[in-house]
Formats: structure tokens, C-alpha cells, sequence
């Protein structure tokens, strides 16, 4: 009786395989410029390589651990972290002044999926680490899409954001993000931006690194049933053995 159980669940189990298997392959990383912040090899590169610093004077820098308003070794580490990484700290540039409120940009072309953009049933995520240390210095991050390769023209849809705040004092936290959804029809670029925003003191405490951003189709109705009878298969199997 095991035999004849077993040997069912083999063929239907090779059956859903299959099925997954010959499926079309999905998902790629869209091509987010120096998102590790390594790519100018130097501290202090203001405003890194690939973004734009929006802020009425200079709010994003480059950093390492272990200087001025910036991050020890041990919370880099414990924020994910490594080599360089992006922040608002001015102090850690030598920085004079810094406004209260900053912003920095990117804009990604999504031209090269815009055939199946236009299918309507894609996604995409932007996942990043942050950290704060400091409770009066918070932010945002947001996408937004456009009809247009370089973000100009009317934004479509309502895109997607975080809020970058948390509200433990003076304690250093590290979070990590994943923020996105549905990719409105007609999107030919995705613009990524972190506003910040200083309610005391006189310098913004917030760091960020590893962005890296990934556009893949809505798995379809049928495919979602097929693995969760594969799962439910293997659970049978597991309490008849």
C-alpha cells in the first residue's frame, strides 16, 4: 500500500515539475547605478555616482565607518553594511551646514521590459538597508513611474513609498526595506527617492546601502494552485510514512 501511494505521488509530483519547469522564466534586476555606493572608491564623493542631490546645498555623502556622525564599525556591520555606504551625516564630510531637509534621485529606464510592462502584470521591488541614530531625523523613500525613459512628463499611478523612521531616541537601529508593487501600463522608467527631513540638532543622522531593484511577472492564478498541491502532496506523503 505504501508502494502504490508512494509510487502516485511520485508521478503526479514529476507531473507538477514538469509543469513548472516548462513554465516561461521570469524576473530581472533593472539596472540601478552605484547602488552599494562603491563604485567611486572614495569617501566623501558628493553626491555619489548614478544620483542626484536635489537639496538646496550638499546633503549626501559617501561614508565609511569610524568618522565624524557616521556609523562604528559594529553598527555598519550589524546594518549590513560594507566598504562604502551613503550618508547624510555633514559632519562626516566636514561639512559646514546642512539644510534641514535633503533630497537625492535616480531615475532607472525600464524601456527593455516595456513589452511585457504592458501586459499589465508586473511587479517590481527596491530593497535597501538603512539606519538611523537619532529619533528627530527621519525619512522617506519612494518610486515613481513614468511614461518616459528619463522621469519627465506626468508620473503614472500613485507608485510607492516608506516611511524611514524609528522613533527609538538615540539608540542606532538598522531596518531593512522592500518597497514596490504593480508596474502601471505605459511605464518606461521607475525613479527612486529619499527625501530627509531634521526636526532639531544640526545634522541628519541617516546612512543607506545595498539598493538593488528586481521587475518579475505576477505569478498567474494556475501556476499558484499547482505549487500549493505540490505542497500539500508532500505533506500527505510525510504522515502516511
Amino acid at each position: 500500500m505504501i508502494w502504490a501511494f508512494n509510487r502516485k505521488f511520485f508521478l503526479s509530483t514529476s507531473a507538477l515539475l514538469a509543469a513548472l519547469l516548462t513554465a516561461p522564466a521570469f524576473g530581472a534586476s533593472i539596472g540601478i547605478v552605484n547602488g552599494d555606493f562603491e563604485t567611486d572608491g572614495v569617501d566623501n564623493a558628493a553626491p555619489p555616482s548614478g544620483w542626484t542631490d536635489n537639496s538646496s546645498s550638499t546633503s549626501f555623502w559617501t561614508g565609511v565607518p569610524d568618522e565624524g556622525g557616521n556609523l562604528s564599525s559594529g553598527d555598519a556591520t550589524a546594518a549590513g553594511f560594507s566598504g562604502f555606504f551613503l550618508t547624510t551625516a555633514r559632519t562626516s564630510a566636514g561639512a559646514g551646514s546642512q539644510p534641514s531637509t535633503g533630497q537625492l534621485v535616480q531615475t532607472v529606464d525600464l524601456s527593455p521590459f516595456g513589452t511585457d510592462i504592458d501586459n499589465g502584470d508586473q511587479q517590481l521591488f527596491v530593497d535597501f538597508d538603512w539606519a538611523s541614530g537619532d529619533f528627530n531625523d527621519t525619512g522617506v523613500f519612494s518610486l515613481s513611474f513614468f511614461g518616459t525613459t528619463d522621469g519627465s512628463g506626468a508620473e503614472l499611478g500613485a507608485g510607492f513609498s516608506e516611511q524611514l523612521d524609528d522613533a527609538d531616541n538615540f539608540n542606532v537601529v538598522s531596518f531593512h526595506e522592500s518597497v514596490g508593487g504593480l508596474v502601471p501600463v505605459g511605464t518606461r522608467s521607475v525613479t527612486l527617492q529619499i527625501d530627509t527631513s531634521r526636526a532639531s540638532g544640526s545634522e541628519t543622522n541617516l546612512w543607506f546601502d545595498n539598493f538593488t531593484g528586481d521587475i518579475a511577472t505576477i505569478p498567474e492564478p494556475a501556476s499558484l494552485v499547482l505549487m500549493g498541491l505540490g505542497g500539500l502532496a508532500m505533506i500527505a506523503y510525510r504522515k502516511r510514512v
